[in-house]
């Protein structure tokens, strides 16, 4: 190539360069622009006698606004119309801040406002009104910005399952088994479906969810047969992204359902696809009710059932409690197990996610008098516990001295869930006794513990653990933690001999059980303090 034609390449490929550089600096800080602007916050002043407003000069406010404030000129920070302010509300807004400022009331506003025209855009605005005096008012305004379909992709979730059994509707659906002990927050869990829907433009999913259940529903005629099917493909893909959240994912034509217009029905099939091993197909069939495997556990199914209703009587084993002074006492435990047997499923995680054990549980704390729970103490999952109804938990608990309530807990975000239903709980009942089984020990459990546990039961698994040096030091903490709070320790098949002189502490309600009574010195006088159970040797 020659220099006559080098030199303009040369010269081409420089421009490309330098224009490429700009295109690129000038998009990354319009970009940023736009980021900074979807969220903020401004502190004003305004002055009612001569109806003005501007940017407070003695808090830093935000720089970058979304073009609705940029048009006010607030940043200068110089005094401006309070009708120009105003002319940013909405209608409803605008009244109630012209009744505020006439009444001279405190208030808070809450509006959406578009971006623009063409934006998809909605920005969520916050004014709160604070009256300094009867001529000045400081107001802090906050935005966040977001896309208005986020609005529109999902419908409010429904709890009420009539919907989905309804012979009249028809719909496709795909359904969640949820691992309960993973969540945290079902519309959280939602939200990370959101994006992916509006990119795949899938709007106006209904949700409705049924404790472990949550089901993505796509009616007819709004989605065909082939968009609702797409639809469920693209929300399977990306669900796997997220299997630590879920147990199982099932599709399926409404029909399934509404052709029985049963609740015992709708339960019995999706107990039966808790209790199998996953599958890779995941549309199930119409005529699943056909299939050998469902024929057999609809028979179990239904016996347990029928008895769960004619029979109420719970078996009962005892459990010695002994003190660290070797007197000892006893409970019954409820063996609420032992009724599911004919089911024949070993596995207790499996039980315990199904409709029928948790339906159990509700009956259980409804029909207060029909179960004796005097000196009994009740095993309970606390992602069960947790949808128990607070006023039947209450009601119970307040109408036995000595019923132990006994909530296993599973890892800390289940425990932070029981902790806040207590602390409600007890708001109307501080004597509410709340009693808690831990398997595992760690600081974040230790801390969670408070004034809204009375009993601690450290499970056997964590007590054969005590020879490990951490366990026993998160023991040690928590012995000091219960003590301080005057809350009772006990410790399931402990190796007494052995380790009474590691853990003991006399200012301490402590307890250890044991397979039957000890022969030595038996003291079987008990005495339960209403609504607190304190287990006291005399």
């Amino acid at each position: 190539m020659s220099n006559a034609l080098l030199i303009p390449f040369v010269i081409f490929f420089i421009i490309v360069i330098v224009l490429g550089s700009y295109l690129g600096i000038y998009f990354t800080t319009k970009r940023k622009k736009a980021i900074d602007t979807k969220n903020g916050f401004l502190f004003l002043e305004i002055d009612i006698e001569k109806e003005r407003i501007k940017s407070h000069n003695h808090i830093f406010d935000i720089k970058s606004q979304p073009i609705f404030l940029k048009r006010l000129n607030l940043q200068n920070r110089k005094w401006i119309k309070l009708s120009k302010f105003e002319a940013i509300l909405d209608k409803k807004s605008l009244l109630t801040f012209e009744k505020a400022l006439e009444a001279k009331k405190n208030l808070f506003i809450s509006f959406e406002k578009k971006k623009n025209r063409l934006s998809k855009s909605i920005i969520k605005i916050n004014i709160d009104l604070n009256f300094i005096n009867e001529e000045r008012i400081f107001l802090t305004l906050n935005w966040k910005e977001s896309n208005y379909l986020n609005k529109l992709v999902f419908k409010p979730i429904n709890t009420n399952i009539s919907y989905l059994i309804t012979p009249d509707n028809k719909y496709f659906a795909c359904a969640f088994i949820l691992d309960m002990k993973s969540i945290t927050s079902v519309n959280a869990f939602i939200k990370i479906f959101r994006d992916i829907c509006i990119k795949n433009k899938i709007l106006g999913i209904k949700i409705i969810w049924d404790w472990n259940k949550l089901f993505f529903v796509f009616p007819s005629p709004k989605f065909s047969k082939k968009k609702a099917m797409n639809s469920i493909k693209t929300i399977h893909d990306y669900a796997q992204t997220y299997k630590t959240l879920f147990k199982a994912f099932y599709a399926f034509d409404g029909i399934l359902l509404t052709k029985n217009n049963s609740i015992f029905a709708y339960e019995l099939i999706f107990d039966y696809l808790k209790s199998i091993p996953l599958v890779k197909e995941y549309w199930l069939s119409n005529e699943i009710e056909k299939m050998q495997s469902f024929i057999q556990f609809q028979k179990k199914y239904t016996d347990v059932s029928n008895q769960l209703k004619s029979n109420t009587n719970i078996d009962i084993k005892p459990i010695f409690f002994n003190d660290f002074n070797d007197n000892n006492t006893k409970l019954n435990i409820l063996l609420i197990e032992k009724k599911f047997k004919n089911l024949e499923i070993d596995n207790f995680e499996t039980l315990s996610m199904l409709d029928i054990y948790k339906n159990f549980f509700f009956e259980f704390y409804k029909n207060k008098t029909e179960t004796n729970t005097q000196g009994r103490i009740l095993n309970i999952n606390d992602y069960v516990f947790n949808f128990i109804e607070n006023n039947d938990v209450n009601e119970l608990s307040s109408n036995t001295n000595s019923f132990f309530q006994l909530i296993k807990i599973n890892n800390i975000k289940t425990m932070a869930r029981v902790k806040k239903k207590i602390e409600q709980i007890q708001k109307n009942n501080p004597n509410l006794c709340t009693a808690i089984k831990l398997k595992e020990l760690d600081d974040d459990i230790i801390y969670l513990i408070d004034k809204w546990v009375k009993v601690i039961w450290i499970d056997e698994n964590l007590t054969a653990q005590i020879k490990n040096p951490a366990i026993m030091l998160y023991i040690r903490f928590l012995i000091k933690k219960a003590k301080d709070l005057n809350i009772a320790i006990i410790f399931e098949k402990l190796d007494y001999k052995n380790y009474k002189k590691l853990i003991y502490d006399h200012d301490l309600k402590m307890f250890y059980t044991r397979s039957k009574a000890t022969k030595n010195k038996v003291v079987r006088k008990r005495i339960f303090l209403k609504g607190n159970l304190w287990i006291r040797n005399l």
